[in-house]
Order: structure tokens, then sequence, then C-alpha cells
């Protein structure tokens, strides 16, 4: 059995570019975005995310902080 293909690393660039406009758009400082990181993936940093983590990641930050906003 193969694995699935990795992500290319232009569709990487773009994942990690909407991370850091994410962030941006937070306001967040690099201690808030480490606390995220490892509340919701198991106290990793983001070196440490596999690719498909870091699509999770940008996922949330567009998702659950959105969710957040309107509370």
């Amino acid at each position: 059995m193969t694995s699935p293909p990795a992500i290319a690393d232009d569709d990487l660039s773009d994942v990690i570019v909407g991370i850091q406009i994410q962030v941006r758009r937070l306001g967040w400082s690099v201690e808030q975005v480490h606390q995220f990181i490892a509340d919701n993936f198991h106290s990793k940093r983001r070196s440490q995310l596999t690719d498909d983590e870091l699509l999770c990641l940008l996922y949330r930050l567009r998702t659950d902080t959105l969710s957040e906003a309107k509370n």
C-alpha cells in the first residue's frame, strides 16, 4: 500500500502564507500562536506539524476563531 502524495511545495507555501495572514488578522502574539497550536495539536510546535496538520491549522484559524468572534 502506498502513502498518499504529499502536498506540493507551492501549495504548502500557500498554506503557510495563509496561516501567517490569519495570525496577523487576529493580531496574535507569537506566544498566542504557540499556545493555540499546542492546545490543538498535542503540544506540538508549528515546525513539528505534518503537511496535513498545517492544513488543519489554517482551517481552524479561519473557522474556530471566526466562531469565537461571533460570540
